[in-house]
């Protein structure tokens, strides 16, 4: 119940919060991008209108234009990765509450605001790496994500095209450096909870 009520009070009903969460993509994808991807800013923000712009396509049409980004897209939906999760979490879903008329209708806006920011950071780092290429590291010619891992000091740095799954897998990686994890198990150990 208070999980709920601070979902309401501070999120939900707050159109302001939605419209800040939009900015996401500004504040922290652009930015980011600039350790991968080559190029201006200038550059990098007309890749993030392309993205902007694919991103509103609707996925049956996607999958004639452009069947491997679709793909792409829908194996990042089912790892979770392209959801609201985070707005699940956070109005008390996922701890078996049933959620009410209200609870859908305020969480609405934050949902669409972090769908939207994960798809366009899939679909900005997708294109750029299947298409131009992308700066990341390497383990035996293979992307590897250097920053789960403390060896990433040790592996290489190269400029790679990347085929279609290291190409997921570089997007999946750079929905979680830019738009972050939320869940439970990312605060410390004393604020999880009794239950955790």
């Amino acid at each position: 119940q208070v999980r709920q009520f601070m979902f309401r009070y501070y999120l939900g009903a707050v159109v302001k919060s939605a419209l800040l969460n939009f900015t996401q993509s500004l504040t922290t994808t652009l930015p980011t991008s600039a350790k991968y991807i080559e190029g201006s800013i200038i550059r990098r923000s007309r890749l993030m209108a392309e993205a902007i712009k694919t991103a509103a396509t609707p996925i049956d049409k996607l999958k004639v234009s452009n069947p491997k980004l679709a793909e792409g897209l829908q194996k990042a939906i089912k790892d979770g990765k392209i959801s609201e999760a985070m707005v699940k979490e956070l109005r008390g879903e996922i701890y078996g509450k049933k959620l009410n008329r209200l609870d859908k209708i305020l969480s609405f806006m934050f949902e669409f605001a972090e769908q939207s920011n994960r798809k366009i950071t899939f679909i900005m780092a997708y294109n750029e790496a299947t298409t131009n290429g992308v700066n990341i590291y390497t383990e035996n010619g293979k992307y590897t994500n250097a920053i789960k891992t403390i060896e990433g000091l040790k592996l290489k740095k190269t400029f790679k095209i990347l085929e279609h799954e290291e190409a997921v897998k570089f997007a999946e990686d750079f929905i979680d450096e830019t738009q972050f994890i939320y869940s439970k198990q990312n605060k410390p150990e004393m604020a999880r909870g009794w239950k955790a």
